[in-house]
């Protein structure tokens, strides 16, 4: 534990030096390295299972290659290192470590992905629905204004002219532009939503709040302002294209969008007090299992 700390230690033999205070730091920051990759590791899983549901419903990409980049470059890791400045928690030496498991336990793996795929269940929902819905619409207004123009599977446009057949949104095109920028602005919300849970592991959010990590505080507040700047730019800049078709945006995608973040913080919440329930059993577990009658005869 002592070497995972990631600086020199520097004192004179005269200087009280309290070997418990050290202890207690370095399992302080192994923990919050480990939260942080958790957290890392589900919005990356996240982001792909987005971009296979789209493939699978035979969508257009979710996100372009440039918006990918900027969430996983970016905002995951500026997340994920914010969550690591949290107050120094006393409570991390009263938690026992368990033994190390050289056998993947099924039922802790089963636990694992019910725990996390939960809480980014309603992402999944909300951000296909949105994309569903608004290229459903703007097909729809596309149609009424064009002649031989069908949808095909409610959201794919099919133009007949002059007998050549042309189909599919154009990656640049106003629809897309628009639709993605929305779904990237409901991505990040969520994103910020979710990485509630991981500043205060064993606490609920009304019993130790998330804004008393300042620094995951001003990285949230930093990553959503740029997000809305450069969606407002874009929008710009793609309204003076005078050859486009500019259609509505359906104003329950923004309302849904909006709206969804409070179902994703339910959700987190309920699905976090569940396992807090959890790892107080495992701790109870880790107390009594010394490899002594008591510990293999406990009821944990």
């Amino acid at each position: 534990m002592l070497n995972s700390v990631p600086c020199a230690l520097s004192f004179k033999r005269e200087d009280p030096l309290s070997l418990h205070r050290l202890i207690m730091e370095s399992r302080h920051f192994v923990a919050t390295i480990w939260n942080s990759v958790q957290y890392w590791l589900c919005c990356c899983v996240a982001l792909s299972v987005l971009q296979t549901i789209a493939a699978l419903f035979m969508l257009p990409g979710l996100m372009t290659t440039w918006q990918v980049l900027w969430f996983c470059c970016i905002v995951i890791p500026a997340i994920s290192i914010s969550l690591m400045a949290k107050p120094l928690d006393m409570d991390v030496m009263k938690k026992p470590q368990g033994k190390i498991q050289t056998v993947v336990n099924l039922n802790g793996a089963i636990f694992v992905i019910w725990c996390y795929g939960s809480k980014f269940l309603l992402t999944f929902v909300v951000v296909t629905a949105s994309y569903i819905g608004t290229l459903s619409s703007h097909c729809n207004q596309m149609c009424i204004a064009l002649p031989n123009c069908t949808c095909a599977f409610l959201f794919h446009p099919i133009l007949l002219n002059d007998s050549m057949l042309t189909e599919g949104w154009d990656e640049n095109k106003w629809t897309l532009h628009v639709s993605r920028l929305i779904l990237c602005f409901i991505t990040l919300l969520h994103f910020v939503v979710i990485s509630t849970g991981f500043i205060h592991r064993d606490h609920l959010m009304f019993q130790k709040p998330a804004h008393s990590n300042l620094y995951w505080l001003a990285t949230v507040f930093t990553l959503i302002a740029v997000q809305s700047v450069y969606t407002i730019i874009v929008l710009m800049v793609v309204r003076e294209n005078e050859y486009d078709e500019k259609y509505v945006v359906p104003l329950w995608v923004i309302i849904f969008g909006a709206l969804s973040s409070f179902g994703v913080l339910i959700i987190s919440e309920m699905v976090k007090k569940q396992e807090i329930k959890v790892n107080k059993r495992f701790l109870k577990r880790a107390r009594l299992d010394f490899g002594t009658k008591l510990g293999m005869n406990s009821p944990f």
